[in-house]
């Protein structure tokens, strides 16, 4: 079996036009951490202490064809709030149970529950702090985005 054909463009020595492709990838990234903390306590003397802290970090960054770009920002808050009149030694018993309940988030997001029950206890024993109410949140997010297009032009 035989096949003929032919190809005008082919036979007749014609060229075809030239094509170039384009490609314009994008990509994005988004990442915001907000964290936040309530501490309200009364001494054994009946004063009452608030201290509460924001703390917002955000970050973004971009790359295309048109270059590469990064933004960041943060801000933090503190507030505190004290009716009475504090000693020296309520001060002293304070710092220490903000600095184990620093410690003790710390243990619980790395999954270690029992140690950070136990940063806490390790502070009760003799403190003038008599009741607290400690409150906590950490929300992260992020977003990635990846755009890629592209196509071909022909030049006629």
């Amino acid at each position: 079996m035989r096949i003929q054909g032919s190809c005008q463009q082919c036979n007749s020595g014609a060229q075809s036009a030239p094509s170039s492709r384009t490609s314009r990838a994008s990509q994005r990234l988004d990442a915001q951490r907000a964290s936040s903390f309530q501490l309200k306590l009364t001494t054994a003397e009946g004063d009452k202490v608030t201290i509460s802290a924001e703390a917002l970090q955000a970050l973004s960054a971009s790359s295309s064809a048109d270059g590469q770009q990064a933004q960041s920002a943060s801000g933090l808050s503190v507030k505190v709030s004290v009716q009475g009149d504090l000693n020296e030694q309520e001060l002293k018993d304070i710092v220490k149970l903000a600095q184990a309940l620093g410690t003790a988030v710390s243990d619980a997001r790395s999954g270690n529950i029992q140690q950070a029950a136990q940063d806490v206890a390790d502070t009760r024993e003799g403190s003038t702090v008599a009741q607290f109410d400690f409150r906590y949140r950490d929300v992260q997010r992020y977003r990635y985005e990846s755009q890629a297009a592209s196509g071909v032009s022909v030049a006629a």
